[in-house]
């Protein structure tokens, strides 16, 4: 993931404000309270953030870092996320040696979380599915038969068309990305769901967790 500073004038520019992405050619938002992961600490700054994983912080942000204030029901869900992710990237490295194909290895790695409420997803190169739990299949209204015919792109409600090989190239690059994203249901429903993802967790398959803010929100609260 791409990290600078902003550099510019002091000014703090207002909450959702966006300016040009260096990265794509989408535009990156500002967020007041944007919570980012330095090891094992958590810390909320305000940044410029892009969907294509892009991360810009405000000049001195980290001299401002607010361990005091408690975090917001959205921070929780994100390091909730974050939890998720890190888990499976482990069970994933414990699987990187041996004979066995890479997509058998994507499939095991799914077994273990057929009972998981979070979706999990595998993609190749392409972006296409070569492995999901069941609750992607539930997310997206596909059976898993047909979720494999399928690439992000083909369950993708936010119009990317025009720069999708820069952000897939962004995600592969910088080693993975975070954010919210609009997918379309099988029946044409619209959803918005808080992602993260990480690339080449096998030689060519890339990971990606998904939840909805209410499933995050329940989730962190039993942690509470």
């Amino acid at each position: 993931m791409r990290r600078s500073v902003d550099r510019r004038a002091p000014n703090r520019p207002t909450e959702g404000a966006r300016r040009p992405c260096d990265i794509c050619t989408a535009s990156m938002r500002f967020h007041e309270r944007y919570t980012v992961t330095r090891g094992l600490e958590s810390l909320v700054l305000p940044a410029w953030v892009c969907t294509c994983g892009g991360e810009m912080f405000v000049r001195g942000a980290s001299d401002q870092a607010d361990h005091a204030q408690p975090p917001t029901a959205s921070e929780r869900g994100r390091r909730e996320l974050r939890r998720w992710l890190a888990l499976v990237r482990a069970q994933a490295s414990l699987r990187k040696e041996g004979d066995q194909p890479v997509r058998e290895r994507a499939e095991d790695l799914m077994r273990m979380h057929a009972q998981t409420l979070v979706s999990i997803a595998a993609t190749d190169n392409d972006g296409r599915y070569v492995a999901a739990n069941p609750a992607v299949c539930a997310l997206l209204g596909y059976s898993y038969a047909d979720l494999l015919h399928l690439t992000i792109w083909d369950v993708s409600a936010t119009p990317v068309a025009p720069r999708r090989e820069q952000m897939w190239k962004a995600f592969l690059d910088h080693g993975g990305a975070e954010g919210r994203y609009r997918l379309r249901r099988r029946s044409g429903e619209a959803i918005v769901v808080n992602y993260a993802s990480v690339s080449h967790v096998f030689p060519g398959v890339h990971l990606t967790v998904m939840a909805t803010t209410a499933l995050l929100q329940y989730l962190s609260s039993r942690l509470s």
